[in-house]
C-alpha cells in the first residue's frame, strides 16, 4: 500500500496576503455607514450634498461591507482544494479554483528544492517549498503559504526519498569523495 504525506495552506496566510485590504475596508465601511446614520438631520433625513436619502447611502455602504467580506471568505475557503502530496514514487501539487492545474514530478526527476521563508512569512508561520527537476527552466512546483511545520517534515521526507532511490548519489559521492570500489 503506498503512504502518502498531504498537506494543505494556511488559511490564514492566504487570507492576510490577499485580503488585507478587505480587513481594512469592511470596518471602515461599516463605520462610515454608522456616522452617516447618526449625523444625519433634517425632516428628509437627507444628506447635506445634494438631495441623497441617507439611508441609501448607509445601506450602500453596508452592502459592500457585506459583499467585500463575503468574497474574502468563500475565496479562502475554495482556496483549501490547493493541496500538496508526497507519495512513494511522486509529488503532486494541485492548485487553482478556476484554472486548475496538477504538478506530479517522479522522485527520480527531482535535481534539487528548497523551503524559504521570508520575512512576512515567518511572522505569520508559513513556507514555500520550491521544487526543481531536470530538463526543466525554473521550479515545476512552488507551493506558497504552507504552515512551516508541515512543509519542513514533508521536505525531510522527500530528501530521505531521493536518497533511497537507486539512481541518486552514494553519500560518499555527494560529499565529493570517489566512490568505494567494489
Amino acid at each position: 500500500m503506498e503512504q502518502e504525506t498531504l498537506i494543505r495552506p494556511s488559511q490564514k496566510a492566504f487570507l492576510l496576503r490577499n485580503y488585507a485590504w478587505a480587513v481594512v475596508a469592511v470596518p471602515l465601511l461599516l463605520i462610515a455607514g454608522l456616522y452617516l446614520l447618526l449625523t444625519a438631520s433634517g425632516p428628509d433625513f437627507l444628506l447635506p450634498i445634494g438631495s441623497i436619502p441617507v439611508m441609501q447611502v448607509v445601506l450602500g455602504l453596508w452592502a459592500l461591507a457585506v459583499i467585500f467580506a463575503a468574497i474574502a471568505l468563500i475565496h479562502t475557503r475554495l482556496h483549501q482544494r490547493v493541496y500538496l502530496a508526497l507519495r512513494s514514487e511522486e509529488l503532486v501539487y494541485e492548485s487553482g479554483i478556476l484554472n486548475h492545474h496538477t504538478v506530479t514530478v517522479p522522485l527520480h526527476m527531482i535535481t534539487d528544492s528548497q523551503v524559504t521563508r521570508m520575512w512576512f512569512d515567518r511572522l505569520i508561520g508559513v513556507s514555500t517549498l520550491k521544487v526543481n527537476t531536470s530538463g526543466g527552466a525554473g521550479y515545476e512546483i512552488t507551493a506558497v503559504d504552507f504552515p512551516y511545520e508541515e512543509i519542513a517534515r514533508m521536505h525531510a521526507e522527500l530528501l530521505k526519498l531521493i536518497n533511497k532511490l537507486p539512481n541518486s548519489l552514494s553519500d560518499d559521492l555527494a560529499r565529493g569523495k570517489a566512490p568505494a570500489k567494489k
